[in-house]
Parts: structure tokens; C-alpha cells; sequence
């Protein structure tokens, strides 16, 4: 056998012909729109909120059916601006539910100020509904906080209603069981 030199030195690699490139390139565009839909579908399969727990739900525990019960009474088509007649039977409202619990609610009235955007100044009389779920050994106390009166223009819900609503369920869960360590005020 003879040598030939060209025999031992690496053949130039092979191009491809545009049919290959073309399939290389459909065969990772297409594995990378699987890669982003199953990244896509994970992302909303962990990421989506829970399901909403049920009035049946052990007394406990905060159910969002017990919840909506109180923002279709609140939410109405009216606005409760402070010093309005649907503002104060809100405020009765939220007293008679708070004293359902067996809290303690007091009404701490006084004069309120907000200036819109420099331009104008709302003043009027308001009220803060506090209701106290006492502690067992309280040595310091916690506050749920929410405005169950809304601007005159836009109607009801929007403001923060959904919080008070929230606050509701929240003290009525806890004043279920066992009192808490520190004094809880909503």
C-alpha cells in the first residue's frame, strides 16, 4: 500500500444544502416555541390565585363566599362620602357586625381635610369605626385598617370597600377561636 498524503488529512467539512439549513432551523424554532408555551403554562398553572373558600369553610377559617356577602351589602350604586346619609347607614352597618362578634366598637368622630391636587380642599365630619378583639396577654396591638367611604363622583366599590370587607371576615375568623396574644383593632 502506498502513502498518500491527502489520505491522513482531515476531508473540509460538508456544507448543507439549503433544504438541511432550512429543517435545522424549523426543527429549534419549533422546539422553542415548546420550551416558551410550557414555560408559559407553568407560570399560570403556579402563579393563579387559589379557589375561593367556601361559606361551608370551619368557622376559622377566612372564606371569600362570607366575604362577598358583606361587599353586596356595602357596594351598592350610591357613594357614602363622609357626612352622608349612606355613609352613616354604612357606618350602622359595619357597628352591627363588628357587635354580632362580640367586639368592642367605639366611634371616634372628628373633622377631616384632603386637598385635591392643590387645586381644591374637601373638609367634613368623619368617623372611625374601631372594634377590639382583646388579647390575652396584649403587649402591644395590631391594626386592620380600611375607609369605608368613597369620593362623590365614582359610585361605591372602588375606593376600599373590598378591604373592609376583607377586615370583616378577618375578625370574624379570629374571634372564633382562641383570643389572640395581642389586642387586634379593625
Amino acid at each position: 500500500r502506498t502513502w498518500h498524503p491527502a489520505a491522513d488529512q482531515p476531508s473540509p467539512p460538508k456544507r448543507a444544502t439549503p433544504l438541511q439549513r432550512h429543517r435545522r432551523i424549523r426543527a429549534g424554532g419549533i422546539a422553542g416555541l415548546l420550551v416558551l408555551a410550557t414555560a408559559m403554562w407553568l407560570a399560570w398553572a403556579f402563579e393563579r390565585p387559589p379557589a375561593p373558600v367556601p361559606a361551608s369553610a370551619p368557622a376559622g377559617t377566612f372564606s371569600a363566599e362570607r366575604a362577598l356577602h358583606h361587599l353586596e351589602r356595602m357596594a351598592g350604586d350610591t357613594p357614602t362620602p363622609i357626612g352622608s346619609a349612606a355613609g352613616d347607614e354604612l357606618r350602622d352597618y359595619l357597628m352591627a357586625q363588628l357587635r354580632a362578634l362580640d367586639l368592642e366598637v367605639e366611634v371616634q368622630s372628628g373633622v377631616g381635610a384632603h386637598a385635591f391636587e392643590g387645586r381644591a380642599i374637601m373638609a367634613g365630619r368623619a368617623e372611625n369605626i374601631v372594634a377590639t378583639l382583646p388579647g390575652h396577654a396584649s403587649t402591644g396591638r395590631l391594626l386592620l385598617a380600611a375607609d369605608y367611604d368613597t369620593p362623590t363622583p365614582p359610585p361605591g366599590t372602588p375606593d376600599d370597600k373590598m378591604s373592609v370587607t376583607a377586615s370583616l371576615e378577618t375578625a370574624r375568623g379570629l374571634s372564633t377561636g382562641q383570643p389572640p396574644r395581642n389586642d387586634i383593632a379593625v
